[in-house]
């Protein structure tokens, strides 16, 4: 049997106490895909394999699903970012995909509905200091 130990950030798992799935697939066998088809939670995630670099650990997402995962001490460790929490939406995202449409239609507003504007990004008057308030540099 393949141990997976993952973790999600989005819960709050601790990494250094992870969660475990198990594969019926043999230790050191099982691919990226068979990994990822048999994650137990619901919905639609990001998922990087930890990995050692030097005295280092990073994470690492792995392109090719059919290549087998790295090892960090000799287990296959994951961290599952999630992107969506239902189903329905990850459904919608995939009609969307066959359909040859990246892009969903945009909503309609409302007349009454003021724009969005970032605070930030709004601009900000530009005001000049009162004189009192300005010092002299004597420069010699």
């Amino acid at each position: 049997q393949t141990i997976v130990y993952y973790h999600v950030p989005a819960d709050f798992d601790n990494p250094d106490l992870p969660n475990v799935y198990l594969l019926t697939v043999p230790h050191g066998e099982a691919t990226v895909q068979q990994i990822i088809d048999g994650f137990p939670l619901p919905g639609r995630y990001d998922f990087k394999f930890r990995v050692r670099i030097g005295t280092s650990t990073a994470w690492l997402a792995v392109s090719d699903r059919n290549e087998k995962p790295p090892l960090y001490n000799g287990k296959v460790t994951m961290r599952a970012d999630r992107l969506a929490w239902k189903v329905t939406e990850v459904r919608e995202e995939r009609k969307m995909e066959r359909v040859g449409s990246a892009e969903p239609k945009p909503r309609k507003k409302s007349k009454a509905e003021p724009p969005i504007i970032r605070p930030e990004l709004q601009p900000q008057p530009q005001t000049q200091p009162s004189p009192d308030k300005l010092s002299l540099i004597h420069i010699s």
